[in-house]
Formats: structure tokens, C-alpha cells, sequence
């Protein structure tokens, strides 16, 4: 702009010179700079025009650390050069850089992959790609847009969790018996030997390799018949220390405590109070756990409903037979009461608190765990940088008068 803005008014002071002194040589100047102008922005617009654009997005969802990877081919089609070109994705991921200038020759062509590592959660746009060329001189810009806009999805990240178990009961020392099954559940009861026709997955190679044959598991109806994973963000989940923040933290939990159940095919169904109340009625099967990333993809922590009555809310859609994790930020006592009415219908319940202190809060979780584990609710204590599967591998349990930390694997 500004050098086709300096032309300009450098034409129209030789104009006004040649009108002025009527000097042949400056006609012939302001006709050579008219000509010029003309081509230029002849050629610029033609090269646009040349242009064949090819966009292949291959990653419309990913999972945190997974790459979001496209191809783009451009191709000059004309038989003049193309001097330059600035291509640049229009996108609103994070660090998702598609940036290029180049230069085409006639007839040639110039493809290139970009890959980005999906950092944050969430949902975003791809697209659509800005091209922007013009004359060699660089007195004309012009811009065109390619390939549109699509969406990407990034799920949050998954955490295994191989030694995480639920509740025994709500209340310590209590529970219903177990029945042996012969479908694969969480709760693997025992080891037997090999027969034919038992599935190679029901193998248990420790044992195995121990006793020097084949043995496999058993397993039973377990304690619960659907779990629900109860998400809680509100205002204190919103603590951030340098990239990481109490609130993914706490969606990660949630993520990978959905995804071990459901991989055990248990009915898992999500509650999720953010910046939407929105509730999955438990199911299985890879639907479900689409649905549940999906979900916990949207969520931000932005709404400041009570834990209680979000708690309150979902009440009624338990049984007896159903098992309770909750993960959350807050450090309100409030909501102990709603949990007490619920553990004391006999409903089993897990606590995840996420310490937003560890994150730049300014309360510490401490007194709210304690109250917690004096129900004799299993809990458990997770803050900024700790390895969440170790953490939930060592719950916090009530043991005479004071909590203590259980070693090993919990519940084996």
C-alpha cells in the first residue's frame, strides 16, 4: 500500500510539472510510469489468478501431545514466474504455525506438511488459507482465501491407570458380596488354570511365568453397576502456573478415571458442572467414550455453581448400586453434608481434590481432605507436577483416628 500510494502521488506531481512547463520529457516519464503500473498490476492479478490451491487436513481430532498434521500444495499454472508468495493458515490453535513465503516459476508446483503438537484441550478452527502475492516490484498486494474452515477437536489427555480402584463401600467395613462371572469386569478375583478355549487376554503372565504354566483370571459382578464421574469446575480451577492449571489437571483426572472404566466395559457416565451443567447417563462402549471426551473437550471452568448442588442434582440418578468419583477444585466445606447424605444411602464414593494452591491459589485443600477422610471416603490429593497414576495408586483412608497413606496397589 504504501508503495503503490508513493506512485501514485509521484504521478501526479509529474503531471502536474508537464501541465505546468509543458516539458516533453516528463509526459514521456509519466507514460512510461503509467505502462509500468499497468503491468504490474496485471501481473499481480493474474498470478492470483494461476493459482491452484490443494489443502488436505488429515487431524480433525487429537488428543492432547498428538500432532494436528495438514498438507499444502500450491501451483503455479501460468506461463510467467510468480515472484513471491506469503502463505498463512488462518487458524486459532495455539502454536500452530503454517507461515511460508516462496516463489514459483512457470508451471511449478511447491507442497509442504505442517504437524503441530495439540497442546491445550479444546475446540478449534482450521482455516481457511490466506494467499497473498503480487507484481515482482511489490507496488500491488492481492489476497485470496482457500479450503475453507474446519473444526478440531482436541480431547484432553488420558492418563493410564492400572492400579486405581473404587470404593469398597461408602462406609468402611461394608459392602455387598461379590459373584464370580464369566464376563471381563474391573474386579479381577482370582487366578486359575489354563483351559482350552479361555480368551489369551485373560492370561495372567505373572502368575504364569511363576508357576511355569498357563493360568488365567477370573473375575466378578464387582461392587458397583455404573459409575459416575462427577467434574467440578469452578472459579479456583482457573489457577494457573506457568502452561499448566488446575483445571486440566482436574479434566485429566476425570478423562483417564472414565477411560479406565470403560475400557473394564462398566457403565461410565460423566456430570460436568463448568461453563454448562451437562450430564452423560451412564453407558459403555467406544460411542460412550467419544461422547465423554467430547464433552470434557467443551468444558471450561467459568461457572460458579455449588458443588452441592450440583451434588443435590445428580443424587437422584444413583442407587446403591452405584459408585461415585468426584474431582474437584474446591475447598468449600459446604458441600460435605450433600456428600454424607449420599455415602449414607449406601452409595460408594471416591474424592480426587485437586490442590489449586499447588497451582498459585491461595487455600489450601488440607482441612477440607481431612473432613473428608473422617467419613471414611476414600480420597486422594493431587497437585501441580505430581504423577497423577502414582497419586491414585495411593489413597488417603480413614484409619482409627487418623488418615494414613496406603502403599501398594489399593483394592488388589
Amino acid at each position: 500500500m504504501k508503495r503503490s500510494l508513493g506512485i501514485s502521488i509521484l504521478c501526479g506531481v509529474i503531471l502536474l510539472l508537464a501541465l505546468a512547463t509543458g516539458f516533453s520529457l516528463l509526459y514521456r516519464i509519466l507514460y512510461i510510469l503509467l505502462l509500468l503500473i499497468t503491468a504490474t498490476y496485471l501481473w499481480g492479478r493474474l498470478s492470483l489468478r494461476w493459482l491452484e490451491v490443494q489443502v488436505e487436513r488429515r487431524t480433525l481430532q487429537a488428543q492432547v501431545g498428538e500432532p494436528i498434521v495438514e498438507r499444502i500444495t500450491v501451483r503455479n499454472t501460468g506461463r510467467l514466474p510468480i515472484s513471491w508468495l506469503e502463505v498463512l493458515d488462518l487458524t486459532d490453535i495455539p502454536k500452530h504455525h503454517t507461515g511460508l513465503s516462496l516463489n514459483l516459476s512457470s508451471k511449478a508446483f511447491r507442497s509442504w506438511k505442517t504437524s503441530t503438537t495439540s497442546h491445550y484441550r479444546g475446540i478449534y478452527s482450521l482455516g481457511p488459507l490466506r494467499i497473498t502475492t503480487g507484481d515482482p516490484l511489490g507496488i500491488f498486494r492481492f489476497e485470496r482465501r482457500y479450503a475453507g474452515r474446519d473444526q478440531v477437536v482436541v480431547y484432553p489427555a488420558v492418563v493410564p491407570l492400572p492400579y486405581f480402584q473404587l470404593a469398597a463401600s461408602g462406609l468402611p467395613g461394608e459392602g455387598p458380596p461379590r459373584q464370580r462371572t464369566h464376563e471381563v469386569t474391573p474386579h479381577a478375583s482370582t487366578v486359575r488354570e489354563y483351559r482350552p478355549g479361555d480368551h489369551v487376554g485373560r492370561i495372567h503372565w505373572p502368575s504364569s511365568a511363576k508357576l511355569g504354566h498357563l493360568m488365567v483370571k477370573e473375575f466378578d459382578q464387582g461392587l458397583t453397576s455404573d459409575l459416575w464421574v462427577l467434574l467440578d469446575l469452578n472459579r479456583e480451577s482457573l489457577a494457573t502456573l506457568g502452561d499448566e492449571s488446575a483445571e486440566e489437571t482436574a479434566v485429566t483426572i476425570a478423562a483417564s478415571i472414565s477411560a479406565r472404566f470403560l475400557k473394564e466395559h462398566l457403565p461410565v457416565g460423566v456430570a460436568i458442572s463448568g461453563n454448562m451443567l451437562a450430564t452423560l447417563q451412564p453407558e459403555n462402549g467406544d460411542l460412550q467414550a467419544t461422547r465423554i471426551m467430547d464433552l470434557l473437550a467443551r468444558v471450561t471452568g467459568k461457572r460458579n455453581t455449588p458443588l452441592s448442588e450440583t451434588l443435590g442434582t445428580l443424587e437422584p440418578w444413583m442407587t446403591r448400586r452405584t459408585s461415585l468419583v468426584i474431582v474437584t477444585t474446591s475447598t468449600d466445606k459446604a458441600w460435605i453434608s450433600a456428600l454424607e447424605k449420599i455415602v449414607l444411602r449406601g452409595i460408594q464414593a471416591n474424592v480426587v481434590l485437586v490442590d489449586s494452591s499447588s497451582y498459585g491459589g491461595t487455600i489450601s485443600p488440607e482441612p477440607l481432605l481431612s473432613s473428608i477422610v473422617d467419613l471414611g471416603i476414600v480420597s486422594y490429593l493431587v497437585k501441580q507436577g505430581d504423577d497423577i497414576n502414582h497419586v491414585l495408586s495411593t489413597p488417603r483412608v480413614l484409619h482409627r483416628t487418623n488418615p494414613v497413606l496406603l502403599t501398594g496397589r489399593y483394592g488388589r
